[in-house]
């Protein structure tokens, strides 16, 4: 791509965001740059430093910046500072972040980062930390819309540092300058977290096997991808995307100690999980039922066909990855566009599915109220049935997590806060046998 020199009015623009007391200056009787002071309005003449070449407008911008509201001292040309202006327009921002993001992060990862870069530079946001400050914090400090403009500018700082050929942050947006805003914010999600402790958690609508069978059942034949695809979400607690890359249904062998029915689920290479992972049924019945292990192959081709993955090399980002290199499995960018089918048929196409929210024990009352239900419902299903079906008394918290790909943390934050401590203390208890002295 041909470089594209900055214009003049660009710089000068600049400044005036910044309201500086030093402004550049030029005149048609002369090819010096001078600088202009906005109180007094004197001029001061910055020879040899002339206004036709970029580099000499970058040092006396450079300096104007140093000198801040002191009286002018000239040019320090043994400046530690960057020779380049440090107030890239936000064009330069975007095409930085574009040639480093997509080689750090998977395409999920970096929707709400292109939203907020895209509203910094729609709204042509002053660069300098005050006005960045204001734009983050305009948003309620500790809510999640506040969390994503933080995310945003702390993954400009990483690229604007990469594209630096110093590798140096901006010193109008610094990692301290960020981490001081992330730390306000953390403040006040601890002190909601006090404030909001112990009161009631709204859960989702948890279908019964019956709720769902019944559900599933009426999609056949219309719809047979869609039941497969909902079918494998709730019996293995998946998320969307994993439904590309799970394995065929297990056979049972037991001289090599394999049970019938399990997935595996591979890691961070294909899919969110840090870690590769095994997964049980919920209802072994299913798999016939709905096909589950005898469709997969056939399933998975049409939901390929459908998204198609896209899987960048281990070793090197910008490039494809290529399958026959045994070294490099390759990593998968684009995992939320592969789960968007799904959730897209489930709330735009299919008929709507409705289940009951169960109380403390995991039981459904006559009375209880239903939600719709949305794909992430039928894994928070799983990890609910888990914990309270007696079938799974004997499956604690651990293997739980670990069958969904998660740490112990994440599953007790995000899957069980509802459950009772009545419920919590008999699996627990049921799970461990006490020797007799």
């Amino acid at each position: 791509m041909a470089y594209i020199p900055k214009p003049w009015e660009d710089f000068a623009k600049d400044l005036k965001r910044l309201n500086k007391r030093w402004r550049i200056q030029k005149r048609d009787d002369s090819p010096f740059i001078s600088v202009r002071d906005t109180k007094t309005r004197k001029r001061y003449s910055c020879q040899p430093l002339i206004h036709s070449n970029e580099g000499d407008i970058e040092k006396v911008v450079q300096a104007i910046i140093e000198t801040g509201d002191n009286e002018w001292n000239g040019i320090n040309e043994n400046s530690q500072q960057l020779t380049k202006t440090i107030l890239p327009s936000w064009a330069e921002i975007e095409k930085a972040c574009k040639d480093d993001w997509p080689l750090r992060m998977k395409e999920g990862s970096t929707v709400n980062l292109w939203a907020g870069l895209n509203d910094l530079k729609r709204n042509d946001i002053p660069r300098n930390f005050d006005a960045i400050q204001n734009w983050v914090t305009i948003k309620k400090l500790g809510s999640s819309a506040c969390r994503n403009r933080l995310d945003t500018i702390k993954q400009i700082i990483k690229a604007l540092k990469k594209a630096d050929n110093k590798n140096q942050e901006p010193t109008w947006l610094t990692e301290k300058q960020y981490q001081d805003l992330r730390n306000l914010h953390n403040e006040r999600i601890n002190s909601q977290n006090k404030l909001t402790s112990g009161k009631k958690v709204e859960i989702r609508g948890i279908p019964t096997q019956e709720e769902a069978e019944k559900y599933l059942d009426n999609l056949w034949p219309k719809y047979k991808l869609e039941q497969w695809c909902l079918a494998m979400l709730m019996n293995y607690g998946l998320r969307n995307h994993e439904l590309h890359w799970v394995s065929n249904i297990t056979e049972e062998n037991k001289e090599e100690g394999i049970q019938f029915g399990w997935v595996y689920v591979p890691g961070y290479w294909r899919t969110k999980s840090k870690y590769e992972h095994w997964v049980f049924p919920l209802y072994k019945s299913w798999i016939a039922r709905y096909g589950l292990k005898n469709r997969l192959e056939e399933c998975q081709k049409q939901l390929h066909e459908i998204a198609k993955p896209k899987i960048i090399s281990q070793h090197n980002p910008s490039k494809d990855w290529d399958s026959k290199d045994p070294t490099d499995q390759g990593i998968c960018m684009n995992n939320k566009k592969l789960g968007e089918f799904i959730g897209d048929r489930l709330r735009q196409v299919l008929p709507e599915w409705a289940a009951s929210v169960p109380d403390a024990r995991g039981q459904h009352q006559p009375e209880t109220i239903e939600k719709q239900i949305r794909c992430y419902d039928l894994r928070h299903t799983y990890a609910i049935r888990l914990a309270t079906d007696p079938r799974f008394k004997h499956v604690d918290i651990s293997q739980a997590a670990l069958a969904m790909g998660h740490d112990i943390e994440t599953h007790k934050n995000h899957y069980l806060k509802w459950v009772s401590k009545e419920e919590y203390r008999k699996r627990v208890m049921s799970s461990i046998i006490l020797p007799d002295d």
